[in-house]
């Protein structure tokens, strides 16, 4: 059993919103003068901010920490956090799935903790790893995800189909994201930004980004037409066959972006994002919250 908590309270602040910007396979934001960025919302929760996943309407999201406590905001449900005090290994990363009302989190020794209507299929609690695990990702349906780990090896549980990985011990993994525009793809990021791109059928590697600041800390797919977003810890966003809607780059903010989660009720052109800094704050950028006009997150 997991203890139940109340709804965490969140300041509220005012929206931080980004203009959209055309359809670009690789594009980055640039600004003159470096400005403070206004987040969306502030992370309230004990621990420090290492995931951030969206409720499946696409009108809040959950952001998770170290401790495994979790913060709900807008309209996604609570469904508990770990007790303070019992986590043996940190929590790394936190899932959801656009089909479940629920979400999943995994920390760096494979463990798997489900909360709602989130289904356990397995983890590799107390079995070996060569390196901890780093990311999680859950299948469009929710009936199965991936694990991986900072070497690049990847563990698939329930439904999830393992189609292979390039291991490259110099150059860490730091991520896993679905391919929604196969039934059984997926894409795994690296450090620098290349990414290994499973599409059913064989894989292969997309070159990283050609103006690379900061080592990329994530990558989650754009919903349709085989695209991504990778994220830096600098704020980058490199959006790859996706429509761009701005970034943290050349903005002052505390911390440094650690998590990035794209809306799941977007689609085409329309949609957006949010990204999740150490110092505590959420970002938005396009329709992050998918109402018109946007609600303020509570």
């Amino acid at each position: 059993m997991f203890r139940t908590a109340s709804k965490p309270k969140l300041f509220i602040l005012s929206i931080f919103m980004a203009f959209f910007a055309s359809l670009l396979i690789s594009s980055t934001a640039s600004a003159a003068n470096a400005e403070t960025a206004q987040p969306s919302a502030n992370i309230v929760a004990s621990g420090n901010p290492v995931g951030i996943a969206y409720a499946p309407d696409g009108v809040g999201f959950w952001v998770a920490t170290n401790l495994g406590q979790v913060a709900n905001y807008g309209n996604a449900d609570y469904f508990g956090s770990l007790p303070l005090g019992t986590v043996t290994s940190p929590i790394v990363a936190i899932a959801s799935s656009a089909e479940v009302d629920g979400y999943w989190l995994v920390s760096s020794d494979g463990s798997v903790f489900t909360f709602g209507n989130a289904q356990y299929f397995g983890s590799m609690a107390g079995r070996h790893l060569d390196e901890p695990i780093v990311g999680m990702v859950v299948t469009e349906e929710g009936l199965g995800y991936y694990l991986i780990g900072k070497d690049g090896g990847i563990f698939a549980f329930g439904l999830a189909n393992f189609a292979g990985v390039d291991r490259q011990p110099s150059n860490p993994t730091v991520g896993i994201s679905v391919n929604d525009a196969v039934s059984s793809g997926y894409f795994v990021a690296y450090r620098d930004g290349s990414v290994f791109v499973d599409d059913g059928l064989k894989g292969g590697f997309a070159s990283p980004p050609a103006k690379l600041v900061s080592p990329v800390v994530g990558i989650t797919s754009n919903n349709f037409a085989n695209g991504y977003y990778l994220v830096t810890a600098g704020g980058d966003v490199f959006a790859h066959n996706s429509p761009y809607f701005g970034s943290l780059a050349n903005a002052r903010f505390t911390g440094t972006v650690v998590a990035m989660a794209v809306n799941p009720q977007g689609s085409g052109l329309v949609g957006g994002y949010v990204l999740a800094t150490s110092g505590g704050g959420v970002y938005g950028f396009g329709q992050y919250i998918n109402t018109t006009p946007p609600i303020d997150i509570k």
